[in-house]
């Protein structure tokens, strides 16, 4: 029986695969990093308009809830 040598075919075929799992993990590093800047960015803009969305409340509330005469008015008088 011949011998055939195939230590070259299989350290081709393990650099391939190796070079293969860089790619992934720099892809999914890159995906990850992405999806963070987002989220972070998601959440700056809700916190910049939380505030005023929140004194708008307070002044409507203010300035409706005190003109009815009822507690149960009071405590439900948003808009549907």
């Amino acid at each position: 029986m011949a011998k055939i040598n195939l230590r070259p075919w299989r350290e081709e075929l393990r650099a391939e695969k190796q070079k293969q799992f860089i790619v992934m993990v720099v892809g999914a590093a890159i995906i990850a990093g992405g999806l963070a800047f987002l989220s972070t960015a998601v959440l700056r803009i809700n916190n910049q308009e939380m505030p005023t969305s929140n004194l708008l409340r307070k002044n409507w509330t203010n300035k409706y809830a005190k003109s009815t005469t009822s507690s149960a008015n009071a405590t439900n008088c948003w808009p549907v």
